[in-house]
């Protein structure tokens, strides 16, 4: 099996320090990066790379990391005439940065904008993997980025996304939060010898029970109700009326009386001459404009027709969660939240997240098939750890690694090792 680091798709492996190498792969939309070190003579000097060259790292066909150069830092190496250049690369994502996206959007699916943004941006990007989600009644971009569009609009959605740094290919992901697929079961047996399913070590287990949320509430942009009716019974006396159904929208105020329409002013802007009645909406209340406004019959219907303000507010309970750890509560405010499903989608999306105590684990091991956002059970007793986590961050480093041109007809030898970090998945 042969490695290969290909710049702008020449293969550049023989100028690579192996022992360099480290691939980070971060969870969902955090951005996954490719470290190398590449020592180049003096004739070489040409072919030193620069940002925003392309990068493949693969083993034969398999695809390791794929993304874009971002720095590449070049350093004198004594008088030798060599050249050492440090690389730093990250997934396609990062492209998603150089476009501004000015727009605004009624009544569309967050898929929808999604797609509409990826179609902005075009450079070889694909929406494949685009799901719709939720209505977003209203939503506007002010020149943000595409990729904090996309975060954003995640966030709102209550969604994952992210550019797959394992493909060549450009496909946003933008998918609900699912059941993530199983990797490989760490565990060890309770006595000695200890014998374990894989070859692991410096496992690190902490739990912190300040970053909990198991209420959320969210609360949302204020805006206009539909046009609803607050129908009276008129006693023969009253000449004045409440609107209590909330801070009435100017404007949108009509009077009826038995079905007919009355004539209605603003207070302190209508002329009382022209109209019969006068709304304040300051204060909540419509009353008689003049002593000739006839006062409505008693058993007569008064029907109060306005809009007024709302605000957004949903609230979800994790009971499993305040069963276990008691009730710790957070709120969430943001003016675009514009739909009460979006809102719940938000509430949803930090229950999945925050309802359990940060359980964490770090380990090493030799054992392939380990990447981000996979599930792993870990079983090592005398930790006294027995749970499933979320793999969030999983970095590959290169050990005991030579590589020849003639060695096997160019294969590599080297041993795969996997630095992990993850999190307790909630139950």
């Amino acid at each position: 099996m042969a490695l290969f680091i290909e710049i702008n798709g020449v293969d550049r492996a023989a100028q690579v320090e192996w022992a360099s190498v480290v691939v980070a792969y971060n969870l969902t939309s955090q951005v996954d990066t490719f470290n190398f070190t590449m020592r180049l003579a003096a004739s070489q000097l040409p072919l030193i790379p620069s940002p925003p060259q392309t990068v493949v790292f693969r083993e034969d066909t398999e695809v390791i990391f794929a993304g874009v150069i971002v720095q590449a830092p070049r350093q004198n190496v004594g008088n030798t005439g060599e050249v050492i250049v440090p690389v730093t690369a990250h997934d396609n994502q990062t492209l998603l940065t150089r476009k501004q996206i000015a727009a605004t959007y009624e009544n569309v699916t967050a898929g929808a904008i999604v797609r509409d943004i990826v179609a902005q941006v075009g450079n070889g990007f694909t929406t494949n993997g685009v799901q719709d989600g939720p209505v977003m009644k209203k939503y506007a971009i002010n020149y943000r980025n595409a990729a904090d569009a996309i975060e954003d609009i995640a966030r709102l959605a209550g969604f994952d996304w992210f550019v797959s740094s394992t493909s060549t290919s450009r496909d946003v992901v933008f998918r609900a939060p699912g059941e993530a697929p199983e990797a490989w079961a760490l565990t060890e047996e309770a006595s000695t010898p200890f014998a374990a399913s894989a070859p692991y070590s410096d496992l690190l287990y902490t739990e912190d029970v300040l970053q909990v949320r198991n209420v959320v509430t969210v609360k949302g942009a204020r805006m206009d109700s539909d046009l609803v009716t607050q129908d009276v019974k008129a006693d023969g006396v009253q000449r004045s009326f409440a609107l209590t159904l909330g801070e009435v929208t100017e404007g949108s105020f009509i009077m009826k009386i038995n079905g007919v329409g009355q004539l209605v002013g603003e207070e302190g802007v209508a002329d009382v001459g022209t109209v019969d009645w006068l709304v304040n909406y300051k204060n909540r209340v419509v009353l008689a404009a003049k002593a000739g406004t006839p006062t409505p019959a008693a058993g007569a219907t008064v029907s109060l027709v306005y809009r007024y303000f709302t605000q957004i507010i949903t609230r979800a309970r994790d009971e499993a969660s305040i069963a276990r750890f008691g009730e710790w509560e957070h709120t969430v405010t943001d003016e675009q939240i514009t739909s009460r499903p979006v809102a719940n989608a938000v509430a949803k999306a930090q229950l999945v997240y925050f309802a359990a105590p940060a359980m964490t684990i770090q380990y090493k091991t030799t054992r392939p098939g380990l990447t981000s956002g996979l599930r792993q059970r870990v079983n090592v007793p005398r930790l006294g750890v027995s749970s499933t986590f979320l793999l969030q961050n999983v970095e590959l480093r290169l050990r005991g690694f030579t590589h020849s041109t003639t060695l096997m007809q160019g294969a590599s030898v080297y041993l795969r090792e996997w630095f992990v970090t993850g999190s307790k998945v909630v139950g």
